[in-house]
């Protein structure tokens, strides 16, 4: 009897045993099973540890006009094209291997697109991000068109960017005639802005050849003061829009309307001057029944 005891101890004692090795037993982590994202981050993104407000790392369209001051890259003398910072970000697994991004590039802004080689664009092994930029060459000066180019990150074997919102980005360019930087500074002078009047005030400039200005004392005097501040001086020759442009944001360099003396004197000298000889233009156009109108039809005019 005690033996038969004994045993079914031993037998008891081994079931246990077993249950307890079970319970010990280690227990694998869920795997990872959603989809590997990837997404764009186009503005500062030297700060995305660092922050987690969007607007600080993305915006769905950003827009770059050629003729604003500030942005001028004197791309026809130095061949120089602007470079836009845009990375794109992975969000999910590390892999041992590079992965390929997949992309679309559409608009009419295309042809003034340069990416890098599209084989050397992927996520590298043990990576989760690549630097995509890229530069826009800068259409003729003649054309002042509107361009558009929109990048869309596309689904392949490795990512499924589609399914998240900073999967696209767009980019609004080209030498568009807009307000200059600093319009408000001049628009007591001015007067309301628009398209027609900067195409007129340029006409009317250009109209007088290089001598003329170059000898103009107002001229001399700004010039001197820009290259004394390693700015870039006014150019008449030809006078495009690009230096009708400096002419009018030129105000933050010499800080105009705030400076007094003979620097802003002269500056306002030479701005009524260009709109003296503006007015000659409209009533030029006008007598010959060809009057210079804005989009809503009415002409031009100044304060």
């Amino acid at each position: 009897m005690a033996g038969k005891k004994s045993f079914c101890l031993q037998v008891v004692l081994c079931i246990a045993a077993v249950f307890s090795l079970a319970a010990c037993k280690k227990v694998e982590p869920e795997k990872f099973s959603a989809n590997d994202f990837l997404y764009f981050i186009n503005k500062n993104y030297s700060e995305v540890i660092l922050t987690v407000n969007m607007n600080a790392i993305y915006a769905k369209q950003q827009e770059y006009n050629f003729l604003i001051t500030w942005n001028q890259t004197d791309s026809f003398r130095t061949n120089i094209d602007p470079t836009y910072q845009l990375y794109v970000q992975a969000d999910g697994r590390l892999a041992d291997r590079k992965r390929a991004v997949s992309l679309e590039i559409e608009g009419n802004g295309k042809e003034f697109a340069v990416f890098p080689d599209p084989d050397s664009i992927y996520i590298p092994a043990n990576s989760i991000g690549y630097k995509l930029d890229m530069k826009l060459a800068r259409p003729p000066l003649s054309d002042t068109g509107v361009k558009t180019l929109t990048i869309t990150l596309k689904n392949n074997e490795d990512f499924k960017p589609e399914e998240h919102a900073w999967h696209k980005v767009t980019y609004v360019f080209g030498n568009m005639v807009k307000p200059t930087r600093f319009y408000s500074s001049i628009v007591d002078k001015y007067g309301e802005f628009s398209p027609a009047k900067m195409y007129a005030v340029r006409e009317a400039v250009a109209r007088k050849d290089k001598s003329f200005w170059e000898t103009d004392p107002d001229v001399i005097l700004l010039n001197t003061s820009l290259q004394n501040l390693g700015a870039k001086k006014f150019r008449f020759d030809p006078f495009t829009m690009d230096e009708l442009y400096n002419i009018m944001d030129v105000t933050s360099y010499l800080q105009i309307p705030e400076q007094k003396g003979p620097v802003q004197n002269a500056y306002w000298a030479l701005t009524q001057k260009m709109i003296s000889l503006t007015k000659e233009l409209i009533e030029e156009r006008r007598a010959a029944n060809n009057p210079i109108l804005d989009a809503s039809g009415k002409e031009i005019s100044f304060p």
